[in-house]
């Protein structure tokens, strides 16, 4: 996959009554983790100091990856998949400090929507996966 192409990223989806897209994004300096965490926004990063690879802006109904990725093929399924369950946390009101039961049947019936509405997402992902072999 090459990350120029843009158009090598998922078709948009859908997470409860919302249209969810992807975009290839550059990490700014000017918007730092703590700030995106502040505003409610969920992140993926290597580690403190490094780059942030993903970023699920709940506002906007978007999963933001960092460019990189596209050559990282494995890494970018495990990025892909982390910030898809980020936004279906958001959506289904899952949170942490939940009852254990409460919190994995409100993740499972989002997991079992955005499965049923967005086939095209899993192939995405298993043709990430076979990739990164």
């Amino acid at each position: 996959m090459n990350h120029s192409d843009l158009n090598s990223l998922p078709r948009p989806i859908r997470i409860g009554p919302h249209r969810w897209c992807f975009e290839w994004i550059e990490p700014s300096p000017a918007t730092p983790v703590e700030a995106a965490q502040f505003a409610g926004e969920s992140i993926a990063r290597r580690s403190a100091e490094d780059d942030v690879w993903g970023w699920c802006s709940f506002g906007e109904h978007s999963i933001q990856l960092h460019p990189e990725l596209a050559t990282r093929p494995s890494l970018f399924a495990e990025v892909l998949w982390h910030e898809v369950g980020h936004a279906i946390n958001y959506i289904y009101g899952v949170k942490d400090g939940q009852d254990e039961e409460e919190f994995t049947t409100q993740a499972a019936r989002g997991w079992l929507q955005v499965f049923r509405d967005n086939r095209h997402l899993f192939a995405y992902i298993g043709r990430l996966t076979r990739a990164g072999r």
